[in-house]
């Protein structure tokens, strides 16, 4: 039996194939590494019992400042979750105050969607 979280977990995305579960959550347990004390965005894996945060920068580090993340949601193929935040994940951040993020689990990078730039392009 997993362990208990330590707060509440909100907002879940299924996959089509109902493999992956995309959720918001404030609990600091999840995952090794969680400590910006504030809502993440994370996947569980249900055959694997595995669950990994997809709100961080493709490098996998946190933004390290209280910033939360929101409103997961799953592709049908289960490849991508787009989540709102408001962190700077990606150098390419428009500054807007909330931007759209998508999170990729193969090769991971995460973008935003909501700026003039995406990455390999120029502005």
């Amino acid at each position: 039996m997993p362990a208990a979280t330590t707060d509440r977990s909100s907002s879940a995305s299924i996959s089509g194939d109902g493999r992956l579960v995309a959720f918001t959550s404030d609990a600091d347990n999840l995952v090794v590494g969680d400590g910006n004390f504030d809502t993440d965005i994370f996947v569980h894996d249900r055959p694997t019992q595995t669950t990994v945060r997809a709100g961080v920068r493709s490098d996998g580090t946190e933004t390290g400042v209280e910033l939360g993340s929101l409103n997961a949601a799953l592709s049908a193929d289960s490849q991508v979750v787009a989540f709102e935040s408001e962190g700077a994940l990606v150098a390419e951040d428009g500054g807007f105050p909330v931007d759209v993020f998508v999170h990729d689990e193969q090769p991971s990078p995460t973008f935003v969607t909501n700026s003039d730039t995406r990455p390999g392009t120029d502005p």
